[in-house]
């Protein structure tokens, strides 16, 4: 398993991220298509790839969820619809609804690492306990994992064991 220099200084809460690749054509293509042009069958093809890089499965999958003014002008959450195929490709359950952001943040695609972490802190809740003790989390694409990490954190304060990130693109370290 490869890690890259901030991780080893700094390692990240989850204890492994499943990635097709760094953000970067033809798979950022496809994730924007998915994204912002509502061609939701770029999520069935992009989640048969990343299953076959999962090696070990969770007992349950989740997702990063989106505040419900941000899905309600987009009409869905792209990184549910990658969570929902990949459940249905590795037969593992889907636990919807498992977490709610209940604070409006910015977009994170200009922000900082500085920026990034204090925009999404406290920034979601868990609704109820997770069903299982390995948990996968599903992201469309993965910067500095800040989202992510806010959401691994709620999951150790119930005892999960493991977290484990999917995602179909991450982006290099990025600086302040």
């Amino acid at each position: 398993m490869a890690h890259c220099g901030t991780c080893l200084s700094n390692p990240p809460l989850w204890h492994q991220l499943y990635c097709l690749s760094e953000y970067r054509p033809p798979l950022s293509v496809y994730l924007h298509k998915l994204k912002h042009g509502k061609q939701f069958w770029h999520a069935s093809s992009l989640a048969q790839l990343l299953a076959t890089r999962i090696d070990h499965r969770p007992d349950t999958i989740t997702y990063v969820p989106l505040h419900w003014r941000r899905q309600l002008v987009r009409g869905f959450n792209q990184s549910e619809l990658l969570a929902r195929q990949l459940s249905s490709l590795l037969d593992v359950p889907l636990e919807r609804k498992l977490f709610t952001r209940v604070k409006p943040t910015s977009k994170q695609q200009r922000l900082s690492k500085t920026q990034r972490k204090r925009n999404v802190q406290q920034a979601f809740r868990l609704n109820h306990p997770p069903k299982g003790k390995h948990i996968a989390i599903v992201d469309d694409v993965v910067t500095t994992g800040e989202t992510v990490n806010q959401l691994v954190k709620l999951l150790i304060k119930q005892n999960v064991r493991q977290v484990d990130v999917y995602c179909i693109c991450r982006t290099s370290d990025q600086t302040d």
